[in-house]
């Protein structure tokens, strides 16, 4: 996928539970394949991977060392992640660091959302006490009540999780709306933020183009996405949203009836898709016979663009090719893939996945056929565009494509 933009966090912070295992500087995990970090000599509560690390970061960590040296040594006694992120943001003010971004956009730039943030209730009790922990741990360091709930809030509206390691505030990407179908989508290396293109090459960055700022998997309705989202105080209004057959319901005929296969849909891939044991064959053919009737059952009903309904008929697939059972693999091979063309980007590494199921699928009912050679080419062609051109997954399509290919002259040429 293209890159569009990357940036380093004006102000990162590690989660409370990692603090000993990741990297404060960046981000780098603590295992048996990987350096161990260190905890840093002064407060015992920061980790660092090196030296380094520890320098690098040791401007916007010398106030926090201080200040955690003389909260009690009691792990649980460590100021929270958020109090924390609000804390280093705070002593980098107070030193005129405002950060200047790739765009020129600084601290100051950012929505703060004020006058939502005093009217929600629950909001300000948390602001409340978070204040009262800021004043104990930052001493006389902390802020006016005024300056931070300026900074409270700005947090609140443009922070993001650092993959599952922590919390970073990236000022120039801030700049970017919500879409429910972005334009882009948002990796990390480290605790830098990486944007990446989901659509055609060719598309060139501007302030205009949208991430999403809440996580799409599992697939959610319109209006479980617009109930994320108002904690950014934020209302979507893309095309999707408006898209009542994109959003997993039908017409307004069965709608009641439509909403509970929808549901019965979404809970069976929700309790099956993580456990499902690709080495127990009796297991898979059990789970396909389930999976199979819960198909049977709603598919009558629901849009044949419906995702759940195709994310079903993605783990029939890949149940099938275990269970060895040819004939189902004609049928459901390639069923439910205009779905998946509907609700994702040829960029998106979920439209390669299910394009393997299929392609699997394919080989298995029918593998010397024109079209299984050419739904591997097509599933080669999403992988160099999700994964790259030098990954694993397009070096054993290459292979596949070959052995399809050999057996496609054998049957040709009557060599059996």
């Amino acid at each position: 996928m293209e890159l569009m933009a990357e940036e380093l966090p004006y102000v990162a912070v590690v989660k409370d539970e990692l603090l000993g295992s990741v990297c404060s500087s960046c981000f780098k995990e603590s295992t048996q394949a990987a350096k161990q970090v260190s905890r840093c000599s002064g407060c015992k509560v920061l980790s660092y991977c090196s030296k380094a690390c520890q320098k690098r970061d040791w401007t916007d960590h010398k106030p926090e060392c201080i200040s955690l040296t003389r909260m009690p040594t009691n792990y649980q006694r460590v100021p929270h992640v958020e109090a924390r992120f609000i804390a280093r943001i705070a002593w980098k003010r107070a030193r005129g660091d405002e950060g200047i971004a790739y765009n020129g956009r600084k601290f100051t730039d950012l929505m703060n959302h004020r006058e939502d943030i005093e009217k929600t209730a629950g909001r300000m009790e948390y602001f409340e006490n978070l204040s009262l922990l800021l004043a104990d741990y930052m001493g006389n360091d902390c802020p006016s009540r005024d300056a931070l709930l300026d900074i409270f809030g700005k947090v609140a509206i443009n922070a993001y999780s650092v993959d599952r390691l922590g919390r970073g505030l990236y000022i120039g990407i801030s700049i970017h709306d919500h879409s429910c179908a972005p334009d882009m989508e948002i990796d990390f290396d480290g605790p830098k933020m990486i944007l990446r293109a989901l659509k055609e090459k060719g598309l060139k960055y501007n302030k205009d183009l949208r991430v999403s700022y809440i996580n799409a998997k599992p697939p959610k309705t319109t209006e479980e996405r617009q109930e994320e989202l108002k904690r950014y105080f934020f209302g979507c209004t893309c095309e999707r949203c408006q898209d009542e057959e994109r959003c997993g319901q039908v017409s307004p005929i069965e709608v009641n009836d439509a909403l509970g296969y929808n549901a019965e849909a979404a809970l069976w891939h929700k309790r099956n898709d993580k456990t499902m044991n690709f080495k127990d064959v009796q297991g898979c053919r059990r789970l396909l016979a389930e999976c199979l009737a819960v198909y049977e059952k709603c598919s009558p009903v629901l849009s044949h663009l419906n995702l759940h309904l195709a994310q079903l008929v993605r783990d029939i697939c890949m149940l099938t090719v275990t269970a060895d059972n040819p004939k189902i693999a004609a049928r459901f091979a390639t069923l439910g893939l205009e779905a998946y063309d509907y609700h994702f980007s040829k960029c998106d590494i979920e439209m390669t996945a299910r394009y393997q199921a299929a392609a699997l699928c394919l080989k298995l009912a029918d593998p010397a056929s024109l079209e299984s050679i050419k739904l591997c080419k097509k599933t080669r062609d999403l992988a160099i565009l999700s994964l790259g051109p030098n990954s694993p997954v397009v070096a054993g399509l290459d292979q596949d494509l070959a052995i399809l290919s050999m057996m496609r002259n054998f049957k040709n040429n009557g060599v059996h």
